[in-house]
């Protein structure tokens, strides 16, 4: 059974397929090591997925960030997502440019997932999870995904280097793969304020600021991050967002992609 694939892309993508021939069950859930469960949360999704008619269910756990590096980092993954996709849109629609997946958490129909094998199909992907839901997309599966509840939780990175070079790895699937689009996203949500105070007046750039902070309020309320913390490092974590882009650029030129002290570069 095994001798058919091939292990010429990441680690984790070759084990997931192994050990998917080896499940046994009507739903297949893929966690990450560092992701944990409460006991009650598996059954409610499993009801989930059957009232809604999912194929794929993904969703977005509460991060725990216990040091200054990570809470200055890891909320950006979450702004970019909120600020790009609305999630009911990603949901009801099947165009697979409106997708958005984490693979810390991800819960197939076993028989969509036999027939499509996804990480198999998707075993060159360093982002596996984006591929995988717009595979599922350009099927015509119905997927959805979530912001966790209190009962999914993930400590993701430690410290401000680590947190940088992790977010580098999947930033620009944000975007499409598409480098300049990333760039254009932070130009825009950095350069644009002072913009319209320079060209619009201060009344309209006061309210374009406000629509920032609520924005910003929303994404961690809807993420159970601290609110406050967000607003306050607003600015820091733009630039942060430049360094993230600044360092995937680099990576894919040098063909050298740090992950947790590997690299995991797969040519496109």
């Amino acid at each position: 059974m095994q001798e058919n694939l091939r292990r010429d892309g990441p680690e984790k993508n070759y084990a997931c397929e192994i050990l998917s021939r080896k499940a046994r069950g009507d739903f297949e859930i893929f966690l990450d090591a560092d992701v944990r469960v409460g006991s009650d949360f598996i059954p409610g999704a499993v009801k989930y997925m059957r009232d809604n008619g999912l194929n794929l269910l993904s969703l977005f756990s509460c991060q725990i960030m216990t040091d200054k590096g990570s809470r200055m980092v890891v909320p950006l993954m979450n702004w970019i997502l909120l600020s790009l996709l609305p999630l009911r849109a990603v949901e009801r629609s099947t165009i697979p440019a409106l997708a958005a997946a984490n693979g810390q958490f991800m819960m197939f129909r076993r028989e969509d997932y036999d027939a499509v094998r996804p990480h198999n199909v998707c075993r060159k992907e360093n982002v596996e999870d984006m591929a995988i839901i717009k595979l599922y997309k350009n099927c015509c599966y119905k997927t959805a995904v979530l912001l966790g509840s209190e009962d999914v939780y993930c400590r993701m990175y430690e410290g401000f280097k680590e947190s940088v070079y992790g977010m580098s790895r999947s930033v620009f699937d944000f975007f499409g793969k598409l480098e300049i689009v990333g760039y254009l996203f932070l130009i825009a949500t950095t350069v644009a304020p002072f913009i319209i105070f320079i060209f619009n007046g201060l009344l309209m750039g006061i309210i374009y600021l406000l629509i920032v902070i609520l924005m910003r309020i929303f994404v961690s309320l809807a993420s159970r991050q601290s609110v406050m913390q967000n607003i306050l490092l607003m600015g820091p974590q733009q630039i942060i967002l430049g360094i993230i882009m600044i360092t995937a650029s680099v990576s894919r030129r040098k063909k050298n992609m740090k992950w947790k002290g590997r690299n995991i570069y797969v040519s496109e």
